[in-house]
């Protein structure tokens, strides 16, 4: 087959537009991409043009944009029966037990594109493979209108990924995420590969080691009941928002957040269940009771609250009180809470408990074996005797975030309040 000499040649392009009955108009088809710079290089014709992230969100949001994983990372080994060989990227986050994808590579662009960080992901490439699709390339108005079909990433599924993670996360609440700007523009390229030259542009792009795997990432998206409780939280509560990670499960060095999504998303099933049967107005009034909940324990500490980064260093190198097994010894404070306010109301709650949860409080003196101090300072060594602060085989500190110590720190907490 004699190769194309002209971008007109490629097959599945059309000569002349699709024109809608009774009318002059043309049919802009399923997805229009403008401002189109045509290359034709003897041996690479492509078009060039730049979309913004709202853009590419919408082509992905389309099901338009897929990934082709015999010719991408690809499938596991042993695991090709299970497993689809093309992947709508508008799905999210592969399943990392059947394809080789690295959710901790995408969560850390997706967390630069949120704090408005410069990124340098341009180029951005789609495939239109000729026979598969039907478009039509106007170049006087340097549009090109796709009818039918679908574009394929011969490279850039994490950053496609990132790309869409960011602008959902970001969507649902876009006063968290100020630097975000959906309007960023990416350079894209679009080829024209048959799939065998798809596996060659990967091969001839992906020249790097095997980056290191991380546990899969809490999905932002999920709809279920306890996911809705846990952002309405976030949402009412001044001191957590805009201070949870809502990307990834680890809070980076840098990251001065007090808690991760996955964390509070944790607590919420500590107190409403795995799956709770909850409508709409329980999910308001429960949010309601645990936003007035944590604000009265973060008025006691500090902590909890916003920090800057300098601050929040400080506060996980001297103090227990925000690590994640505390937050979930936190939660049986919060099931305790909600008790109450069942028996006695909420204000006469939030008398009773105001003065239960002064006995946090960082003024008053702690007293274990020849200790006496915070009960949550770090060198108190009532976390060694209960296993929250383990050493490892390096002869580090460690914290230990398991169900005995979660266990172990509620049962102190609701005694220390005097439950």
């Amino acid at each position: 087959m004699t190769a194309p000499e002209t971008i007109e040649e490629i097959q599945g392009l059309r000569e002349k537009p699709v024109r809608l009955p009774r009318g002059k108009s043309t049919y802009a088809g399923r997805y229009t991409v403008s401002d189109l710079l045509v290359l034709e290089n003897p041996d690479d014709i492509h078009a060039s043009a730049s979309l913004t992230i709202l853009e590419i969100a919408d082509a992905i949001e389309r099901n338009l944009v897929f990934t082709d994983q015999l010719v991408q990372r690809g499938i596991k080994p042993g695991r090709e029966a299970e497993a689809e060989i093309e992947l709508s990227v508008e799905d999210g986050y592969p399943d990392t037990g059947l394809y080789v994808f690295f959710p901790d590579k995408a969560d850390e662009i997706a967390e630069k594109l949120l704090d408005g960080e410069r990124l340098h992901l341009s180029p951005l490439v789609w495939n239109l493979r000729p026979g598969e699709f039907d478009a039509y390339l106007d170049r006087e108005q340097r549009e090109l209108r796709l009818y039918r079909g679908q574009f394929y990433l011969p490279d850039g599924h994490h950053r496609h990924q990132a790309l869409l993670k960011a602008f959902r996360i970001w969507n649902e609440a876009p006063e968290e995420y100020p630097n975000f700007d959906p309007e960023r523009q990416f350079t894209l390229s679009i080829h024209f590969m048959s799939r065998e030259e798809e596996g060659e542009f990967f091969f001839e792009k992906n020249v790097l080691g095997k980056p290191v795997a991380k546990s899969k990432s809490y999905d932002l998206t999920t709809r279920d009941p306890v996911s809705t409780l846990a952002k309405r939280l976030i949402e009412k509560s001044p001191s957590l928002r805009g201070n949870v990670n809502r990307v990834t499960d680890q809070l980076s060095g840098r990251n001065p957040h007090v808690v991760t999504l996955s964390t509070l998303h944790s607590m919420m099933e500590q107190i409403a269940g795995e799956d709770p049967a909850l409508s709409d107005r329980e999910i308001e009034d429960m949010s309601d009771v645990l936003a007035r909940f944590y604000e009265m324990l973060a008025e006691v500490r500090p902590e909890l609250g916003p920090l800057d980064i300098d601050e929040r260093k400080d506060a996980r190198r001297d103090s227990m009180a925000a690590q994640a097994v505390v937050m979930h010894g936190y939660a049986e404070l919060m099931k305790a809470f909600r008790e109450t306010v069942k028996k006695d109301g909420l204000e006469e709650a939030i008398g009773e408990w105001d003065d239960r949860l002064e006995n946090l409080s960082p003024d008053v003196e702690y007293e274990f074996g020849d200790f006496e101090g915070d009960l949550f300072d770090r060198t108190n060594p009532l976390w060694r005797d209960l296993g929250v602060i383990q050493k490892t085989r390096t002869n580090k500190d460690a914290v230990s975030n398991v169900r005995q110590t979660r266990a172990s720190v509620g049962k102190l907490l609701l005694e220390h309040v005097g439950l």
